[in-house]
């Protein structure tokens, strides 16, 4: 997610990053300090020239639909990221077109590649509620209807739902092909998928940021259902998060007592 990060604020300055998973490289450009440090490095970007002459800093990327991401409002939303309180109950509000196409066009530019995100919509202003997944560069709806049960089914830890889906807009499933990443790297699979799926869990962080909502990284839910209920390949997909999205309340320190 950090890496995430840096990739959104080095295009909005108009600069190129490519992402570098080499293994080897990594380890010589941190052997100065990581041997010394105890830490165990996970991932690097490079950052190149800017994106074409004369661009300006906010212009960034630009998407068949006609869209930019980063946002010219970029520094507003890092700022106003945040998860919600330490219980993540959140108003029963809906997310909007425009958080839908952000999202659409922000993960395609996501600087690790080779994942897919389901989107099970509950509440939203323009989209019908139902089982969505952005792959390839497009939403398309792979089921229709109400899916809190299948929220309630994927979502449970020791036989208890583990969040309030009722109140959530939205639960983004981040999954990754984990089957050929294990068959081509090995044990280095684990650190290449995390570092897939963290930056295009941060984008979905900033792009409800930027709409005045709160998303949530909540891993308490059933692995091996998630798979099956989402209809991921066997043994090759996994999913690796879980975010939800709402319009956070304050925390309970924050309200006031209710007195009957």
């Amino acid at each position: 997610m950090p890496l995430g990060s840096v990739h959104l604020v080095a295009a909005s300055l108009g600069l190129r990053t490519r992402a570098g998973r080499d293994l080897e490289s990594l380890n010589d450009l941190c052997a100065p300090w990581s041997a010394s440090t105890g830490e165990h490095p996970m991932g690097y970007l490079e950052l190149e020239g800017s994106m074409k002459p004369g661009s300006t800093a906010a212009e960034g990327p630009r998407h068949p639909s006609g869209r930019t991401w980063p946002p010219g409002d970029l520094a507003s939303a890092l700022r106003s990221r945040h998860s919600g309180a330490a219980i993540f109950d959140p108003e029963p509000a809906p997310v909007t077109g425009e958080l839908i196409a952000d999202l659409e066009t922000a993960l395609d530019t996501v600087p690790f590649g080779d994942f897919s995100c389901h989107l099970l919509v509950q509440r939203s202003s323009d989209l019908a509620p139902g089982h969505y997944v952005h792959n390839d560069g497009r939403l398309g709806e792979v089921g229709a209807g109400d899916p809190l049960a299948l929220l309630e089914r994927i979502g449970q830890t020791e036989g208890r739902v583990s969040m309030n889906f009722r109140s959530t807009a939205c639960v983004a499933y981040l999954a990754v092909r984990r089957g050929s990443a294990v068959a081509r790297y090995g044990a280095d699979a684990f650190r290449r998928l995390h570092l897939t799926a963290g930056a295009a869990a941060h984008q979905i962080c900033v792009v409800a940021a930027r709409h005045g909502l709160s998303a949530r990284i909540h891993n308490g839910y059933e692995a091996a259902t998630a798979e099956r209920l989402l209809g991921l390949v066997p043994g090759e997909e996994t999913v690796v998060f879980q975010l939800a999205i709402g319009a956070a309340r304050p925390s309970a320190s924050f309200r006031l007592p209710v007195m009957f």
